[in-house]
């Protein structure tokens, strides 16, 4: 809670200036070297956990995000591993393809459309499959709110309001400027219907800048809506798709910008009356000054997005 994520005067050159041609090289070299001292460091760690419970000859299968950090020392340390991706974010649809190639077979929510976006691309799709969630899956995540105390948030007015759930986003990296945060809120708001008729909850990023809460905060009240900012505590620190469950029954319109959090609950949460609202458009206007390496993430998530993640999603 201490750290404020917007980044300092030095991660933005260090941002700038990796792109640049002399120093590129130079970059990648430091960082390669950085990472197999880690990677070195970690096998070492995992070595001494792992070895005594692991017979000789007997396989190994590894299950792993893509960016998972121990996934390359623990590749390393058994070399005759096979190894399963699932995913975790919307950036392992992208992670997971080397040159063109996969690591490995994907577990993933948005299978079907993830298929045909690659088969529309002359790309083999052989290797993807679905994630099976529990049919279950919203009495799960109410059984772990009770079990954690989480309380439904509530306003000073009516707790009976129908609900707008806003996913704030953590864009501080795409050095969007302070007026972006309160424009954000703006935005959702000029999509909604008689605004105050709704109660407005907005949950927050793990990496949400101290400052993009401020100006969040401050729009709010400056509309006049009746809202609860998540920032603090359980409710705050919990995984959205658990969360949602606490808040399903009265939701109407969720909103974000690029978040992944939305998307997943579009397919967990198919509730008639709930619309799921995205905006990469929106975004797209606020970026021109962000680092070269997240412009080419944008440009690579904005037809992932359309294509695969929000299909049951609507843009505004």
């Amino acid at each position: 809670n201490d750290h404020r994520f917007e980044p300092n005067l030095r991660k933005r050159l260090t941002r700038k200036w990796k792109e640049a041609p002399i120093l590129r090289n130079a970059y990648g070299f430091l960082l390669e070297r950085f990472l197999a001292k880690r990677d070195k460091q970690l096998r070492s760690s995992l070595r001494e956990l792992l070895l005594p419970l692991v017979a000789e000859n007997e396989p190994v299968e590894i299950h792993a995000h893509t960016e998972s950090v121990l996934r390359v020392p623990l590749q390393q340390e058994f070399p005759a591993s096979t190894t399963e991706f699932f995913e975790h974010g919307q950036g392992d649809y992208i992670y997971i393809l080397r040159n063109g190639q996969p690591m490995g077979p994907l577990r993933a929510l948005f299978a079907s459309p993830y298929k045909r976006f690659l088969e529309s691309r002359g790309l083999p799709s052989d290797w993807v499959e679905p994630l099976i969630l529990p049919a279950d899956f919203i009495s799960i995540a109410n059984g772990l709110l009770r079990s954690s105390g989480t309380q439904q948030a509530s306003s000073n007015e009516s707790d009976i309001k129908p609900i707008v759930v806003i996913l704030l986003e953590a864009l501080d990296m795409y050095n969007v400027p302070e007026t972006f945060w309160g424009a954000y809120v703006a935005h959702v708001v000029s999509a909604v219907s008689d605004p105050q008729r709704f109660q407005f909850i907005l949950k927050p990023h793990p990496r949400q800048s101290v400052v993009s809460l401020e100006h969040t905060r401050r729009t709010c009240a400056e509309l006049h809506l009746d809202h609860v900012v998540l920032d603090s505590g359980t409710d705050a620190s919990i995984a959205v798709e658990i969360a949602f469950a606490q808040w399903a029954e009265r939701t109407e319109h969720v909103f974000c910008l690029v978040s992944t959090g939305c998307f997943y609950l579009s397919q967990l949460y198919r509730d008639p009356r709930i619309t799921y609202h995205y905006s990469t458009d929106f975004m797209e206007k606020w970026i021109d000054n962000a680092p070269p390496q997240y412009k080419r993430l944008f440009a690579e998530m904005k037809p992932l997005i359309k294509e695969v993640l929000a299909e049951r999603c609507k843009p505004y």
